[in-house]
């Protein structure tokens, strides 16, 4: 999601112009994002660790480095983004004397850099965010804190229904306020707010699964699958690929395939 959608890449050119809070918003959002996935990694394994043998030498160390790994993903597709999102330079073109595309790649030059400037800054944050979680993962205090946490309200239902009541006021804030709160958090705050619930939502039917041995994720979010694809509104379906590619007229503007033939025999026409 940070890096493959060409609507992601345009919010990349808005924060390289911006170069003030959007740009600060940006790298905000992208450490909150960071950190909630390492820390809920963190979790699962403090909870798997309860379940096993201590493990040594090698494995110790996988387990150790997975929540890093997972933490540094965002960022590390967030860079990547940056630098897919550089305008492309159109060397024959722009070299032709009255070329307007000779103004127009000087327009874009500033953002072209920038972007590269971004991307850089992006690889010294995950340098930072990779020292940190791993310097912190290591101590035992963390993982202390970790199992008292999935013990006192991750694992527990009433818990669970308390985040469930979050995410809905959340929902309704945004529905009541749509202008005014995406407008304060903008469009990366809004991405980090939507990974985090969905993550929070993730550990909580983790840790019941390891508890209780019950598939909970594929049941819950199969669930709901089904729910929104059998009772989904506003035309939002499934559609095959050959659907997708139709032209706009075919799809707004359906016929049945004997309607032009019988305009014309009723008329006497063949």
């Amino acid at each position: 999601m940070l890096y493959l959608p060409d609507q992601i890449q345009e919010l990349y050119r808005i924060a390289a112009d911006d170069l003030g809070w959007v740009t600060f918003r940006e790298f905000a959002a992208l450490g909150l994002i960071a950190i909630t996935i390492w820390a809920s990694a963190f979790q699962l394994t403090t909870a798997s660790l309860a379940q096993i043998p201590k493990p040594s030498g090698r494995l110790a160390f996988y387990i150790r480095l997975a929540p890093v790994l997972l933490g540094a993903l965002p960022i590390i597709a967030a860079a990547a983004g940056q630098l897919a999102s550089r305008p492309a330079r159109k060397i024959g073109e722009v070299e032709e004397v009255g070329s307007i595309f000779r103004i127009q790649d000087q327009a874009l030059a500033f953002e072209r850099n920038m972007l590269f400037i971004l991307a850089i800054a992006m690889l010294i944050m995950l340098a930072c965010f990779v020292a940190f979680t791993w310097r912190i993962g290591s101590r035992d205090r963390s993982i202390d804190i970790a199992s008292r946490a999935n013990n006192a309200y991750f694992v527990r239902y009433r818990f669970l229904a308390l985040s469930i009541g979050g995410i809905v006021l959340l929902t309704a804030a945004f529905v009541l306020l749509p202008d005014r709160l995406a407008q304060f958090l903008g469009s990366f705050g809004v991405i980090a707010l939507f990974a985090v619930c969905v993550v929070g939502l993730t550990v909580h039917f983790s840790l019941l699964t390891i508890r209780f041995a019950f598939p909970f994720i594929p049941v819950v979010f199969g669930g709901l699958f089904l729910l929104a694809s059998l009772l989904g509104g506003d035309d939002h379906e499934l559609r095959t690929v050959s659907e997708a590619n139709s032209s706009p007229e075919k799809r707004a503007c359906p016929q049945r395939p004997d309607s032009a033939s019988g305009f014309y025999r009723s008329r006497g026409w063949r």
